[in-house]
């Protein structure tokens, strides 16, 4: 089918050098450098931003039915101020919104409104959150008396003649950090965020009171800023105490982006794309997966609903409808940008399959596409999570060299590290009590495809991973995940390395005269294993059995130049038998001696820890 490459045109933005070009600011846009036309055509009308903009328009509009304050609420990098760009945008420049909005536009009779706004960012603001929005409004000399210095807070009435006038929309972004700043700048008997918090207060009491003024902030709830969010929310505590009880409910909440929707996949697609293929190729390609997770559920591998597929991946297309939930495991990560740090993984992914021409042979981005061995991705995925990097770089990408890629070699395709990718994705979250992994048939679900057979893939992947991948580990619900702690494979084998030669020697010479034993006696009488040709006496009226090291050169036969010397000083000769092999059948059978003492070793550790019976460290033991 492959309709990637064929159907969709990605924006140039995807493969440019400086991801973070691309991220916009308040400060961007209030100083006009954010071009309209281009910022919608890339950017989707979020349910969140389609309220926020109705019900800001309808109350500037004075029809009554709007709101006049709004919290925008949603963890770092989750479209807070590309909602407040959007609003600010239409605000300003009636012509966009109507070509914008269409017929959808709430207030088709409203002007031309003014837009100021203040980014928290701006620590170092010289006349603080009141100047600066009144320098904005050409009113700077009107609040003089409140900038210098930043010694009093305005009162309510203050701010309506301040904010008074043709329609405004008020932008207060990621005030957190100013406000945890001001905590350290003296003003008077206290502080600059005492001022501050009391002038915030007033100014959303005199916002309630407007009917010209929209107001719009967002939180940082979450965040490192916890003194700072704790200002705001004391700010918003005043405004509570100073207003009318019809206006106790100061703030409409917004999400900018729905986490649990499907939002994600339309914010992506215009994102990333300028074209993407028409209803008809995404129903061909549901349909083809949908036929292939029959197929998975026919050999009894999964038992979800194949229609039920078909409709995710019509939602989702071009990308794999489980990349929602395999990001939302990780989205609370501390420092990740929940929808921001999703585009821009996916720019890196979508970027690698064009340029790299594998794009042509797929029909849907999937979370397996995540290749570790690119440079950029492994950097932002180690960045979600650096406790995973030795996880990745062993197991699972190395140039080739992991036990993953390792076990591909020998499979003769990808099975084992696009199963790799997406455990290892899934395992990313770092907030505490989060479910990391995959059960089986959750894997195989993201991993079908159309022609792909895993008829094989317990035994030619999972298993051979279970033995191999040294952080990879099983939970007691089954759950297949990595962890930044080596599993018992990898004590399995480190135990294996580290055992003494004379300690191995003896094992094997113990199992291999239990095993060699004469009990008919017919063939043989004496056994002697592995040992020096002076220990060795041949008897007249006795076989003599010796089984010894390999003497020749690599898979060649011939016992050593010493033994066949020794055997030319025999009087009995054809009273000697000899057993050996090849070199390499002979380390293999070092090898399994080391692993089955280290295995010995390994148990004798758990039963002295009376580890119980469903613990899973007794699963993963071969």
């Amino acid at each position: 089918m492959a309709l990637l490459g064929r159907d969709l045109t990605p924006r140039a933005s995807v493969f440019a050098a400086d991801r973070r070009a691309t991220v916009l600011s308040l400060d961007t846009f209030l100083k006009g450098q954010v071009h309209g036309s281009e910022f919608f055509d890339e950017n989707y009308f979020t349910n969140g931003m389609i309220t926020l903009v109705d019900r800001a328009f309808r109350h500037l509009s004075g029809s009554g039915a709007g709101s006049s304050v709004f919290l925008l609420s949603q963890a770092m990098g989750g479209g807070k101020t590309h909602s407040m760009i959007g609003l600010g945008l239409l605000a300003r420049d009636p012509e966009l919104r109507r070509r914008v909005l269409g017929e959808k536009d709430p207030a088709p009779k409203l002007g031309r409104c003014r837009v100021v706004g203040f980014n928290g960012r701006n620590t170092d603001a010289a006349g603080g959150i009141w100047g600066s929005i009144a320098e904005q409004l050409g009113k700077a000399v009107q609040f003089t008396r409140y900038v210098s210095p930043l010694l009093s807070a305005p009162g309510p009435e203050a701010w309506k003649q301040l904010l008074g006038g043709d329609p405004l929309v008020l932008f207060l972004d990621e005030l957190p950090p100013y406000l945890e700043y001001a905590v350290t700048v003296p003003v008077g008997n206290g502080d600059l965020a005492v001022v501050t918090t009391t002038a915030l207060g007033n100014l959303f009491v005199a916002v309630a009171e407007m009917d010209n003024v929209c107001l719009v902030l967002s939180d940082l709830a979450g965040s490192n800023f916890s003194l700072g969010q704790a200002n705001l929310q004391a700010a918003f505590d005043r405004a509570v105490k100073g207003i009318s009880s019809e206006s106790r409910r100061i703030a409409v909440p917004i999400t900018p982006v729905n986490p649990n929707g499907d939002e994600l996949y339309h914010i992506l697609r215009k994102r990333l794309f300028e074209s993407v293929a028409p209803q008809a190729d995404s129903e061909r390609v549901a349909a083809a997966y949908r036929d292939a997770l029959r197929e998975a559920v026919r050999m009894n591998l999964t038992s979800t609903s194949p229609e039920s597929l078909y409709t995710r991946v019509i939602d989702a297309y071009p990308f794999h409808p489980d990349l929602r939930e395999l990001v939302g495991k990780f989205k609370e990560n501390e420092g990740f940008q929940q929808t921001r740090g999703v585009i821009r993984l996916m720019q890196m992914v979508v970027s690698d399959l064009w340029k790299s021409e594998k794009a042509a042979a797929k029909d849907l981005i999937s979370p397996y596409d995540i290749d570790f061995n690119v440079d950029e991705i492994a950097s932002e995925i180690r960045t979600i999570n650096p406790s995973l990097s030795e996880a990745i770089a062993h197991d699972i990408a190395h140039g080739g060299d992991s036990e993953v890629e390792q076990i591909d070699l020998a499979n003769g395709n990808a099975d084992a590290s696009e199963a790799a990718r997406v455990i290892l994705i899934a395992s990313l979250s770092s907030t505490p009590g989060a479910i990391h992994g995959l059960r089986e048939y959750q894997l195989v679900d993201c991993l079908q495809r159309p022609g792909r057979d895993l008829s094989t893939f317990k035994a030619n992947v999972l298993d051979k991973l279970a033995t191999r991948a040294w952080y990879l580990h099983n939970s007691a619900d089954g759950r297949l995940f990595f962890k930044n702690q080596q599993n018992l494979a990898a004590k399995l084998r480190s135990t294996a390395l580290s055992l003494h030669a004379e300690t191995v020697d003896r094992m094997l010479r113990e199992h291999l005269e239990s095993y060699f034993s004469a009990s008919l006696r017919d063939c043989y009488q004496v056994v002697k294993v592995l040992p020096p040709p002076d220990e060795v006496q041949v008897e007249q009226e006795k076989t003599t059995l010796v089984i010894v090291r390999p003497g020749g050169q690599a898979n060649q036969l011939p016992i050593s130049a010493d033994w066949q010397a020794w055997w030319g000083q025999q009087q009995y000769k054809n009273r000697v038998l000899f057993l050996t092999g090849s070199r390499d059948t002979f380390q293999k059978v070092i090898d399994s001696a080391r692993q089955t003492r280290a295995l010995q070793s390994i148990d004798d550790e758990l039963r002295s820890e009376n580890t119980p019976a469903d613990d899973p460290q007794w699963r993963a033991l071969p």
